[in-house]
């Protein structure tokens, strides 16, 4: 039974090597001459309350404005919050609304986006997040490297009272943004977050956007990031940049995040390639170690055991902070340890709904049974 020990060992070793790598990602930086045009795609489904921050921080982008496009894409809302965006269209030239008809989801708002830019990088962000100031010249920046049609960025999480499932989720975003920068800068990109992200209206056309996932809900962000970087190889750049992050709210109840977790499971047991290994290896990690806990009167596992989970008790933690830096309070490490007990059951009870069970998105229940 000591191969139970394996997965749980390895994942130790990888996750060190992590650390290295994702020290040796270099800074994108900002370019201060505003070389590129962007349209600015933003889809939003009842997002009244989170419009008035979002414009807000729009507003206060620093980038000549007849070089990019605001273009939000109304998925059908019923809360009043496309009265707001259209009062708001009506005074800045080159912020424009679209209202879907017929199409519904995030992928035919995004379509009927990229359908509408008149610039040929675009950008993507969500309703719910704010933008910083240096944010769209981060992203001129990151496109003079020749042959780039894929820009990653960050995101974090804004609360105000740091409850455990917020702590979980910060913890959770930091790991993930690790791990998107180490997979794209080592060339073998296994995910990215639509909040933040770009690609040229050229790489779109080319792999035909969405077709082939349509039926797939979300995975916007996945299924074009695995398309874009198998039609134009070495083209993705990762941003770790601090002034390119979005900020959007941490999600206060276990219910809700959970059922966040589970559709971006969904997705990436459709999406296969390197993020189906990795997700399918991370699970098999977390198995082993449940497992390996009642099988500690055999001599082998009960020897290592202690060590590797202390091993990876401390990788993870360091692979955090050196993701987060400075952006987490030093004070939530003390919930470290706790996180890391309901970790494995989280993560086997979220792959299985993924596989058999239902969520809820945007008002609207999917199945994401295979």
């Amino acid at each position: 039974m000591i191969i139970l020990l394996v997965f749980p060992a390895l994942y130790c070793i990888l996750l060190l090597v992590s650390i290295i790598l994702w020290a040796r990602i270099p800074s994108v930086g900002v370019n201060t001459e505003a070389r590129n045009s962007f349209s600015v795609l933003i889809p939003f489904r009842n997002e009244e309350q989170k419009l008035e921050s979002l414009m807000n921080s729009l507003l206060g982008v620093d980038y000549p404005a007849d070089q990019f496009e605001v273009i939000f894409i109304n998925d059908h809302s019923s809360d009043g919050g496309e009265a707001m965006i259209e009062s708001a269209c009506n005074n800045y030239q080159n912020w424009k609304i679209i209202n879907l008809k017929q199409q519904t989801g995030k992928k035919s708002a995004l379509l009927k986006g990229v359908q509408e830019a008149r610039y040929p990088i675009l950008i993507t962000t969500d309703a719910d997040c704010n933008v910083r100031p240096g944010w769209l010249r981060t992203y001129d920046q990151a496109y003079t490297r020749p042959d780039t049609h894929f820009v990653a960025g960050t995101i974090e999480l804004a609360y105000e009272k740091p409850t455990l499932p917020v702590i979980f989720q910060v913890f959770e975003q930091y790991a993930l943004t690790g791990l998107t920068g180490v997979t794209m800068h080592s060339r073998y990109p296994t995910m990215c977050n639509g909040a933040n992200l770009s690609f040229t209206k050229e790489a779109f056309l080319a792999v035909n956007g969405y077709e082939g996932n349509e039926q797939i809900p979300s995975g916007d962000d996945q299924f074009l990031l695995k398309k874009v970087t198998s039609r134009f190889h070495d083209s993705a750049i990762f941003m770790k940049d601090p002034q390119a992050a979005v900020r959007t709210g941490a999600i206060t109840e276990w219910d809700e995040m959970l059922h966040q977790r589970i559709r971006w499971a969904a997705k990436w047991k459709s999406t296969g390639g390197m993020v189906s290994v990795m997700a399918v290896f991370i699970a098999l990690t977390y198995f082993s170690l449940l497992v390996s806990l009642f099988f500690t009167h055999q001599s082998m596992i009960g020897e290592y055991l202690p060590g590797i989970l202390l091993t990876k008790l401390f990788a993870d933690a360091l692979f955090v902070a050196a993701v987060a830096g400075k952006r987490i309070h030093a004070g939530l490490y003390i919930y470290w340890p706790i996180i890391q007990v309901i970790y494995p059951f989280y993560t086997l009870f979220v792959v299985w709904k993924s596989i058999r069970g239902n969520y809820i998105w945007k008002d609207r229940r999917y199945s994401s049974a295979v």
